[in-house]
């Protein structure tokens, strides 16, 4: 392997520039971000985020595309999770605001004309404070479709929503119902990764620091007919206690390959396992 461009650096002290990043399709462009940087009016810790371009023709280096898109709520950690489209033009941006009992977390949608990165539409909010919505999010490829994790929702059972662009109202709206967390593992959503084609979902259900469960993972498939998410096939559980099995989950573009992460196992040895649609 070898680096392409050059590095890219934070803006300032504790910002923790690089907390996520996500690559376009075709791998020219990244988005990065930076929960903890400062506000824009300088008070407090809002989260920013930035996007770059590689210019292959001037400099072979990752130029800056648009300005930086700050958050606008102290200690709502804007940019804690991001996603972008295959073209590189659209992204979206979690706000979960975990350690802020006074205001919701918060996901938003950003498109680039060429010059800025305007918001598309309405900012959706979560259902409680302190739900975490927003801690994961996934961008299916053409940017028009979204999953959002909420895993502190309701004492730590979690949540997870799909939202779907309305081109007739402008604004995003939940596709099919939430999908709630039945099973007797926690943090359902702690991360979400829906398939490039935006109609596959897996949610993993990573039970955080509970040392008597395994974690496990779900796949949903969106069903037309009964316009909701109906599970394929039964859970994937960690094979030991506190496993921490679905900490990380990404699919691929037809929702047929899911790799999934159980980061404490072995000891936090951890491990990666890909299983498939039969």
């Amino acid at each position: 392997m070898a680096q392409i461009g050059n590095d890219i650096p934070g803006n300032t002290l504790d910002e923790e520039f690089g907390y996520n990043v996500a690559l376009n399709g075709n791998g020219d462009t990244v988005v990065a971000s930076a929960p903890f940087a400062p506000c824009l009016s300088g008070m407090g810790r809002c989260g920013r985020v930035a996007v770059y371009r590689f210019d292959a023709v001037t400099n072979m280096d990752w130029v800056q595309i648009g300005p930086d898109i700050f958050g606008f709520q102290e200690d709502g950690e804007f940019g804690a999770s991001v996603d972008i489209s295959f073209d590189g033009n659209t992204i979206v941006v979690g706000a979960p605001a975990p350690d802020n009992d006074a205001i919701l977390g918060t996901v938003s949608v950003y498109t680039y004309d060429g010059f800025n990165w305007n918001q598309v539409a309405n900012t959706i909010g979560g259902l409680d404070n302190l739900d975490a919505f927003g801690r994961s999010v996934s961008m299916s490829d053409d940017g028009l479709t979204f999953a959002i994790g909420a895993p502190d929702f309701n004492s730590n059972e979690g949540l997870v929503e799909v939202y779907q662009f309305d081109s007739i109202n402008n604004s995003w709206e939940i596709l099919g119902g939430a999908i709630s967390n039945l099973s007797q593992d926690r943090d359902a959503g702690w991360s979400v990764s829906l398939s490039g084609n935006g109609r596959t979902v897996t949610v993993g259900i990573a039970s955080v620091d509970e040392p008597s469960l395994t974690g496990r993972s779900q796949i949903y498939t969106f069903d037309s007919g009964l316009q909701n998410w109906v599970q394929v096939g039964s859970d994937i559980l960690g094979l030991f206690n506190e496993d921490e099995s679905g900490y990380a989950v990404s699919n691929s573009f037809d929702g047929r390959l899911v790799a999934i992460s159980s980061v404490d196992f072995n000891n936090d040895q951890g491990q990666v396992r890909v299983f498939q649609c039969q």
